[in-house]
């Protein structure tokens, strides 16, 4: 089979398959006794077995798009890679969780080999994890979390950024010396933050690394008054978590510089 119209009939197959619910149409690329391997999945044998699977798919997942990135063919080996759409709407034996309506991303690509024109091995290899967090059936990593708990900051909304922490966490402003232990004292700390700095803002740069700033309108603290000065200060946070939530959280950062553009304290002359 000429590669182009193999790599033609591929596309076609999985489209028919994933989008329209058409397994049947596998026939049409795989030997009857092939084997593929979707990880983390145990493999499947036999194209009968693999429009079973496909079958179960369709009934999980609906409103399936396929953005086809690249097809490379060569002797008997195919490799694509694609994002596939794709809306949560129902249950499927590899997944038996209810229907979460979430719309999902899935990177992934697939290697085929092939004899007479048909698909004899094949081996998949998606995002799965991703997809998973995507589900919320996996936290998501470290730095996802941070992102988002760094922007429920940015929304000043104290009871979103609460729901990061674990019952039994800590907060240190370790510049500062100040130690917020459990929910109620981090509470307290997080409510006066908005109250000193109505305006507050924090600007992810890396990992980890942020720019915070505002304007220091209110003071809690009686050994530092307010000025009214604005100020804008790089720092980073140490951060430990638990089951997906932050169980210790340390920031760091230039306090001297902090208290120099409030007013607080003199600059350092330049040389």
């Amino acid at each position: 089979m000429v590669i182009k119209e193999y790599q033609a009939k591929v596309r076609w197959a999985l489209e028919e398959t994933m989008c329209k619910g058409n397994a049947d149409a596998m026939e049409q690329i795989s030997d009857p006794k092939v084997t593929v391997n979707i990880y983390p999945f145990p493999e499947i044998k036999g194209v009968e077995a693999l429009k079973k699977y496909f079958l179960g798919m369709s009934k999980g997942f609906s409103d399936v798009r396929i953005d086809w990135k690249e097809i490379i063919s060569e002797a008997e080996t195919n490799a694509s890679r694609y994002t596939i759409r794709m809306k949560h709407t129902g249950t499927i034996p590899n997944l038996p969780i209810p229907p979460t309506g979430k719309e999902v991303v899935l990177n992934g690509c697939t290697f085929n080999h092939v004899k007479n024109g048909k698909d004899v091995e094949v081996f998949q290899y998606n995002d799965n994890l991703g997809m998973f967090q995507q589900l919320g059936i996996v936290p998501p990593m470290g730095q996802e979390i941070m992102e988002d708990y760094l922007a429920a900051w940015n929304s000043h909304d104290v009871n979103k950024i609460l729901s990061f922490f674990t019952d039994d966490a800590v907060y240190e402003d370790v510049p500062l010396g100040m130690i917020a232990r459990g929910k109620k004292e981090i509470t307290t700390f997080v409510n006066n933050a908005f109250v000193d700095f109505p305006d507050f803002k924090i600007e992810v740069k890396a990992a980890g690394e942020w720019v915070m700033s505002g304007t220091f309108t209110h003071s809690s603290i009686p050994s530092m008054p307010a000025t009214g000065k604005t100020f804008s200060i790089r720092g980073a946070s140490i951060t430990e978590y638990r089951n997906g939530k932050i169980i210790r959280n340390a920031d760091y950062y230039n306090a001297a510089d902090f208290m120099q553009q409030v007013g607080l304290m003199p600059k350092q002359p330049q040389k």
